[in-house]
């Protein structure tokens, strides 16, 4: 038993560890694959991603006008909060058109001018896009499990790493794709799974680094924090 001992565990440490390599090379090429795909599309993209899960997928808009999120914020906001603000806006935007005081008649041919102002101008661009899941079998579902588990995910428009350890079943991550060949810089740590919700630190984690320009995400061993602002062509 001893012997076997001997020789089955390092060849199953052979498995999982070639098993996460190609999870995280997949990964990586699924990065660039979005980059692409925006761009020949010429739609904005976004990969979302289950931290707790392990899960990821792909969604499109057919808005190019929009904000990615809060900077100050610290996450992003889960699937039934992004779908609340989209049914709520109406309502909540009513009260700047309130505000913006009553309508006004036209002497001259009995018609009335609408309340005006900057913000009900800009209503429709203030307005949230819907994301569709993009079902083609080329973008069906995907995870970095059973193995791997994303340990956090930071992107430019967070101040800070969101962590399902911090946030629990509310760890949702994104990264956006633009048309006209832009990604954001985002940077995905991931370790080797130890339970239903810990990590091996005996194991080197994976780090991927996505650069903006080229759409590519470099892989590494490496623990080090990248600063997410710095611009790496100036």
């Amino acid at each position: 038993m001893a012997f076997m001992f001997v020789v089955v565990m390092p060849n199953m440490s052979l498995r999982t560890t070639a098993e996460a390599d190609s999870n995280v090379n997949k990964l990586a090429a699924d990065v660039r694959a979005v980059f692409d795909t925006a761009v020949l599309l010429g739609k904005p993209h976004r990969m979302v991603f289950n931290l707790m899960s392990g899960e990821y997928w792909v969604e499109a808009s057919d808005r190019s006008d929009f904000f990615m999120g809060n900077e100050k914020s610290p996450r992003d906001l889960t699937e039934e909060e992004e779908r609340d603000e989209i049914e709520g806006f109406d309502q909540v935007f009513k009260e700047y058109e309130d505000l913006a005081g009553e309508a006004i008649a036209d002497s001259g041919d009995d018609k009335e001018i609408p309340a005006s102002s900057p913000v009900i101008l800009a209503k429709e661009k203030l307005r949230k896009p819907k994301w569709h899941r993009v079902t083609s079998l080329e973008w069906r579902n995907r995870s970095v499990g059973p193995v791997l588990i994303f340990k956090g995910i930071q992107a430019e428009h967070h101040s800070g790493i969101q962590s399902f350890v911090e946030l629990g079943d509310r760890a949702r991550a994104m990264i956006y794709f633009f048309p006209s060949g832009y990604a954001e810089k985002a940077v995905l740590y991931l370790s080797f799974r130890k339970g239903d919700f810990d990590f091996d630190e005996k194991i080197a984690p994976y780090r991927l680094v996505v650069d903006s320009y080229t759409g590519t995400a470099e892989v590494s061993s490496s623990t080090e924090e990248v600063d997410i602002n710095a611009d790496d062509r100036s």
